[in-house]
């Protein structure tokens, strides 16, 4: 009875809701993400996943190409498997609540 009343508390959909960052410098550029995550529904276990990105790149000691990019999508959690679903795409949202960070398919953030 104790582990079917743990199964139903399940700590992770609290964690989830948040900002998760993630910076990374190349030879020709700088890459930045931030992904933010809402809950929509609680009961339903919906949120809402927005992805701001900022990418600059460095030709020749020239002035910077800058591409801004800007997503969003709904995904829902999946307690079998304790991750989030893109529905869009498909792509699993895993955290890890010891070093609180966001695996968004193979790319790692950090929770602030």
């Amino acid at each position: 009875m104790l582990a079917v009343y743990q199964k139903l508390r399940d700590p992770l959909p609290g964690f989830i809701p948040g900002v998760y960052i993630r910076h990374e410098c190349f030879e020709s550029g700088e890459d930045w993400d931030i992904v933010q995550i809402y809950i929509l529904n609680k009961n339903a276990g919906v949120y809402r996943i927005i992805r701001r990105g900022r990418f600059e790149q460095w030709m020749d000691e020239t002035i910077p190409e800058i591409d801004y990019r800007l997503g969003r999508s709904t995904g829902y959690y999946n307690n079998e498997l304790g991750c989030l679903r893109e529905n869009e795409t498909g792509i699993l949202l895993r955290f890890d609540t010891r070093i609180r960070c966001l695996y968004y398919g193979t790319t790692r953030y950090e929770k602030i």
